[in-house]
């Protein structure tokens, strides 16, 4: 059996909310009650409807409450409460009294630094002003003065509650700064490299609160250096932290054992059943003898992590018997199946109803090359991305079939290398083309930040159905017809980001330029030669907002140039693809400022420019 007993039914009626919907406050009202399952009178709802205004930053409401209940149903109960909003309460002024090791300025900025919100934009905010107490507080520990004491705010009203003035007082008391550091066990040749990474040096004031940061810095410093098993012997700040009788000065003594610089001497390979050894061995980048890092082993693990072969990537150092400093490096690796077949049905909204597939090996022969062959077919249920005249012709269908080679490491010397043909039928703003495309690429890791590549194309493009462009000669000149683009692109890619894969933080920079000309295979006749360059500098930027957010940014810019003969519609500048602009129509931001066609309807003759940014 269960026995139910029904509670109060309350009932509600607002008058005059403007600052929350009177749905937002019930629902505040609700998780209340449910959170303290307390009953609910005049003064309790007060006190939460306060809170409410409260924690929006809304100071001085008033809340007018009356109550009855249901005469017929006691446990029905009637609240009307007719609110009067008050307002947000400009910070007018923030000082300090005591303060004399700081500007006061720096503490004004350091208050604006880390507010949020309303504080942010000086406007009263309690959370905010309890907080700077301990950021004051911190920055005094940072400087050394461990006893600092910082009160509460002194808040100052003006008569109608719409401003206020805030003061904090600070008692500074005695600075302590650090008499003599002594890290024992470090080797002396390595001692004056890693004191220049810490922050509490003889004659600096002692920041106890960067103290655990420095021991940090110790280990990780020897760890770099080779001393895998560096580690602390003296864990305790007492053992560790000695100040004098009045705290003037403090002497610091950091016992170390570094154990054994370590060298590599083998490496050892698990786990690889298909991928050949070599294919492994040449992400190591260590030759035996060489010192070995913790840094090293986790670049060993992000190269062949990044290789795509590994579903799991391990990388240990295993000792010697001997312990005679040499260490061994034992590589262990999960192998993905390289094979995969796939078939996708898809929409979207530019090309329509989409059909792909494909097939692809990614460690042929066990060598980490990959051979790939794609297709696929679309047909357009939107003519919106064609100009008008040709909006008024007939359905086309749309396909690209590609065939891709890659080998990361050509006759064994680190250069990738990779090369594709692909022929397609595709739909543009005023044309139709059928394009045969072949092209081969070399790309080189010249650090871990900076690339380079160098590719080479050659492209052979019927063009047809084409519209009418402008022309000073003809009133309607179409641009059909057959074109040959050979051309060589050089680029530079400097890569900052954190994160390859998920960026929060960092920038990508990648600086083109394409060069085709009849030297390279482009066409030259006596009415359409094809010689122009290209240069495109495409940045990405990523800002983080705290632990959750980042900000990305994309902006990119371009020249192109005539050098006498022709630029090809197809290669003229679009913002499409990579440069698209979210909210634009493409056949609305595609056009000049000096002209309402579309850029594929007029002819280049001497120069083009774009820029884009989001």
């Amino acid at each position: 059996n269960l026995a139910v007993k029904f509670g109060h039914k309350y009932n509600f009626h607002f008058y005059h909310t403007q600052v929350f919907s009177k749905n937002e406050i019930l629902i505040r009202i609700r998780e209340t009650i449910n959170k303290y399952h307390n009953e609910l009178g005049q003064e309790n709802l007060r006190e939460i409807l306060d809170h409410i205004y409260l924690e929006r930053g809304i100071y001085n409401s008033k809340f007018l409450i009356s109550s009855y209940d249901d005469l017929k149903n006691r446990n029905n109960k009637y609240f009307f409460v007719d609110v009067v909003e008050g307002g947000k309460i400009k910070l007018a002024s923030l000082s300090f009294r005591g303060v004399n090791y700081f500007d006061p300025r720096s503490l004004h900025n350091l208050y604006y630094e880390r507010a949020t919100g309303r504080a942010a934009y000086s406007y009263y905010d309690s959370n905010r002003m309890e907080d700077f107490s301990g950021d004051i507080k911190n920055e005094y520990l940072k400087h050394g003065f461990l006893f600092a004491q910082v009160d509460k705010p002194i808040l100052d009203f003006s008569d109608d509650r719409r401003e206020l003035k805030a003061q904090y007082f600070v008692d500074e008391r005695r600075q302590t700064t650090v008499k003599t550091l002594t890290l024992a066990g470090v080797p002396s040749e390595f001692l004056s490299e890693i004191q220049n990474k810490l922050k509490n040096l003889e004659g600096r004031p002692f920041d106890t609160i960067a103290f655990s940061e420095d021991l940090k810095i110790l280990i990780e410093s020897l760890h770099a250096l080779g001393f895998l098993d560096a580690m602390l012997l003296n864990t305790d700040p007492k053992d560790m932290i000695f100040y004098s009788n009045n705290y003037a000065d403090v002497e610091i003594k950091i016992q170390v054992n570094p154990g054994n610089r370590k060298y590599l001497k083998n490496v050892i390979i698990a786990g690889n059943v298909k991928t050949k050894n070599t294919v492994i061995q040449r992400e190591i980048h260590l030759e035996s003898g060489d010192i070995l890092t913790a840094e090293d082993l986790e670049k060993i693990k992000i190269r062949l992590s990044s290789l795509g072969l590994f579903a799991s990537v391990k990388v240990l150092s295993m000792y010697q018997e001997k312990n005679d400093g040499h260490v061994d490096i034992l590589v262990t690796v999960h192998e993905k199946k390289f094979g995969q077949v796939n078939l996708a049905p898809g929409f979207r909204t530019g090309t329509g109803l989409r059909l792909s597939s494909g097939i692809t090996y990614n460690n042929l022969n066990g060598s980490n090359r990959t051979i790939s062959l794609r297709g696929q077919v679309n047909q357009r249920l939107s003519k919106s991305g064609l100009d008008s005249e040709r909006r008024r012709g007939h359905h086309l269908l749309e396909f690209s079939n590609r065939a891709y080679f890659a080998e990361p490491y050509i006759f064994n010397y680190p250069i990738a290398f990779d090369s594709s043909a692909s022929i397609s039928r595709k739909r543009y703003y005023s044309f139709d083309a059928d394009i045969v495309r072949m092209n081969s690429t070399l790309h080189k890791d010249i650090t871990d930040y900076f690339s380079s590549s160098l590719k080479y194309q050659l492209e052979v493009i019927e063009q047809f159905n084409a519209s009418c462009i402008q022309s000073e000669t003809a009133s309607c000149l179409r641009n059909d017809g057959n074109f040959r683009i050979g051309s060589l692109t050089p680029a530079l890619t400097l890569d900052l980001r954190n994160n390859r894969i998920n960026p929060t933080q960092g920038a990508l920079f990648n600086l083109s330029h394409e060069e085709a000309n009849p030297f390279l295979r482009s066409q030259k006749k006596e009415n359409l030669t094809i010689d122009y360059f290209k240069t495109v500098l495409r940045n990405k930027l990523y800002f983080p907002l705290g632990p959750r957010g980042t900000l990305a940014a994309f902006y990119s810019v371009g020249y192109q140039r005539n050098q006498g003969g022709k630029i090809p519609s197809i290669k003229v500048f679009r913002l499409s693809g990579a440069d698209s602009v979210r909210g634009f129509a493409d056949d609305e931001i595609n056009k000049p400022e000096s002209s309402q066609a579309d850029i594929q309807k007029l002819t280049v003759d001497h120069h083009a420019y774009f820029s884009s940014f989001k």
